[in-house]
C-alpha cells in the first residue's frame, strides 16, 4: 500500500527535498492496533497547476497536475501526472487576487473528505476577513477587551452602508485579499465618501478600523507546539508588510503566547497560524488579524521552520490514519501563572539554543571553508613558486651557457 501526500505550495520552497528521508509512514491500524508501515509518496504543486474531481464512492479525490512552469529540479513537476492524495498540506492561499480563485478546488478536498493541514474547515473560514474577525471577536467576548485587545472594526457589505465610521484616521480593507492589497488609509470624511463611490462600481465588501500609529508590528507564529515571535518595522510604508522592512526575532511573551493559543482553537483547530499585533506609540498592543497555514516564514529561520512543518505533517498523518481524534490547537488550561511563565521561558530558551547552535554550525562551516581556501592557496602558491624557481633555474643555466659560448668565441678570435 502507498500513502500519497500532496503539498500545495509554489516552487520557491522545495518540500519534496525535505521529505526524501521519509520513505515510509508508520501508524497503528485503528481497529487492530497493529503497527503498519506503508510507502510514502510526496508531490508538490501550486494551485494554478491543479485540477480535480471528487466522488462520493471509494474513488475519493483524483487530482490532475500539470507540469510546472518553473519546476523544482529533481522533482516530478516536469511532467503531467495524476494522483489520489491521502493527505494535503496547504501552504498557499486558495483565494487571492481576482485571477487567483481556487476555492472550488478546496471544496473538492472537503467533498472527498481528504484530511489537511490546516483543516479544510479552517481554510474555508479563513477565506474571508469578516469571518476571521468574527472568530477573534468571539474570543474577546469570552475573555474581555483587556485580556484580548482586538482592534475595533466596522463591516460594510456594500457602498450604501458606508455612512458611519470609527474616528479618523482609519484603515479601510476591501475584500478578502492580504499582503497589503486592497488596503488604504483614509484621513478625512471626504476621502471616505470618494472611496464609497468607487465601491459602488464593485460587489466587494469592506471593513474600516481605527488607524493605530505604531512603533512596530509583532508577528507571533505557531507551528504545532513550536512558537516564534518577530518584530517587524516597515522601512518604506505605513504598511509594515509591504515594501522593505526590518525583521527581528524577539522573545515570546506569556501574553502573546496565550493570545495565539486561543486563536489556535478557532475554526475546528489550527496547527499552523500567525497572529499579527501592532505595538502602538501609546505603549499598548492591539491585535490586528490571524492568518492560517499559508503564512510566510521568516528568512532567518526558513529552513528550520520548514523542517518543523515537515515533522508536524508526519505526526498528523500518522495520527489521522490511526483513527485518532485531533487534539491540536488546544489553549493552555493551566491555572498556574508560574507554570505558564516557566513554559514561555523554556520556549524562548529552546529558540535561543537552536539559534546559537545554528550560529556555531555556520561558524564551523565558515572556518572549514577558510581552512580549505587557505590550503588551496598554499598549494597554488607552492606550485607557482616551483614554476618560478624552475623557470629561473632554467633561465640561469641558459644564460650561463650563452656566456660560456660567447667567451669561447671571443678566445678563438
Amino acid at each position: 500500500m502507498v500513502k500519497t501526500l500532496l503539498i500545495i505550495d509554489s516552487s520557491t520552497d522545495d518540500y519534496c527535498k525535505l521529505f526524501r528521508e521519509y520513505k515510509t509512514l508508520r501508524y497503528r491500524h485503528p481497529a487492530t492496533n497493529e503497527e503498519l508501515e506503508e510507502e510514502l509518496r510526496v508531490d508538490q504543486a501550486s494551485w494554478e497547476d491543479i485540477n480535480l474531481s471528487a466522488y462520493s464512492d471509494s474513488s475519493g479525490v483524483v487530482v490532475d497536475i500539470e507540469a510546472a512552469r518553473y519546476p523544482i529540479i529533481g522533482s516530478p513537476q516536469t511532467e503531467f501526472r495524476t494522483i489520489k492524495p491521502d493527505f494535503v498540506l496547504i501552504r498557499n492561499p486558495p483565494y487571492g487576487l481576482p485571477t487567483a480563485d481556487y476555492r472550488n478546488l478546496l471544496y473538492g478536498f472537503a467533498y472527498g473528505g481528504i484530511p489537511c493541514i490546516n483543516s479544510v474547515e479552517s481554510h474555508i473560514w479563513n477565506l474571508e476577513r469578516p469571518l476571521v474577525h468574527a472568530g477573534l471577536k468571539s474570543i474577546q467576548r469570552r475573555l474581555g477587551k483587556d485580556r484580548f485587545p482586538l482592534i475595533n472594526q466596522s463591516y460594510y457589505p456594500n457602498h450604501r452602508e458606508m455612512r458611519f465610521t470609527p474616528s479618523y484616521p482609519l484603515v479601510v480593507k476591501v475584500g478578502h485579499v492580504h499582503a497589503g492589497y486592497g488596503k488604504m488609509m483614509v484621513t478625512k470624511p471626504e476621502d471616505f465618501d470618494d472611496l464609497a463611490s468607487i465601491m459602488a462600481l464593485h460587489s466587494d465588501y469592506c471593513t474600516a478600523e481605527q488607524y493605530v500609529e505604531g512603533e512596530y508590528e509583532i508577528r507571533v507564529q505557531k507551528i504545532g507546539s513550536h512558537y516564534r515571535s518577530y518584530r517587524r518595522v516597515g522601512a518604506s510604508s505605513w504598511k509594515a508588510n509591504v515594501g522593505s522592512a526590518v525583521l527581528e526575532t524577539i522573545p515570546l511573551t506569556e501574553q502573546h503566547k496565550s493570545w495565539i493559543d486561543e486563536c489556535a482553537t478557532l475554526f475546528g483547530g489550527m496547527d499552523i497560524l500567525a497572529l499579527d499585533i501592532i505595538h502602538g506609540k501609546d505603549g499598548r498592543d492591539y491585535i490586528l488579524e490571524c492568518n492560517d497555514s499559508s503564512i510566510g516564514l521568516g528568512p532567518e529561520h526558513l529552513e528550520e521552520d520548514m523542517l518543523i512543518i515537515r515533522d508536524l505533517t508526519m505526526q498528523r498523518m500518522a495520527h489521522t490514519f490511526s483513527g485518532g481524534i485531533k487534539q491540536t490547537g488546544l489553549a493552555d488550561t493551566s491555572s498556574s501563572a508560574g507554570y505558564k511563565r516557566l513554559e514561555v521561558e523554556l520556549i524562548n530558551t529552546d529558540n535561543k539554543k537552536i539559534e546559537l547552535e545554528k550560529k556555531v554550525t555556520d561558524l564551523t562551516r565558515q572556518t572549514q571553508e577558510m581552512k580549505e581556501a587557505n590550503a588551496q592557496w598554499r598549494e597554488y602558491a607552492n606550485h607557482q613558486f616551483s614554476k618560478v624557481f624552475t623557470g629561473g633555474l632554467i633561465a640561469g643555466l641558459a644564460i650561463g651557457v650563452l656566456l660560456s659560448m660567447s667567451f669561447v668565441l671571443w678566445r678563438r678570435r
